[in-house]
């Protein structure tokens, strides 16, 4: 995963954040359904904050050391 442009005081929607993340749409909802991941809904759309994508990635950095 390459991590572009995600930034902490940011919030995202499914769709932006796997832009950014390179990451597919069901991949991003797959963590947030199983807890990996908080979000919230506004006006009707989810969304994640880029610091808990941030944090989440920094982790799997560390269990897996292929995270840039």
């Amino acid at each position: 995963m390459q991590i572009k442009h995600v930034q902490r005081d940011q919030s995202y929607t499914l769709w932006s954040l796997a832009q950014h993340a390179r990451m597919s749409v069901e991949e991003i909802r797959r963590l947030v359904e199983r807890g990996q991941l908080d979000s919230h809904y506004t006006d009707g759309e989810l969304y994640v904050n880029g610091k808990d994508f941030l944090d989440w990635a920094e982790k799997q950095k560390g269990e897996q050391g292929h995270y840039q």
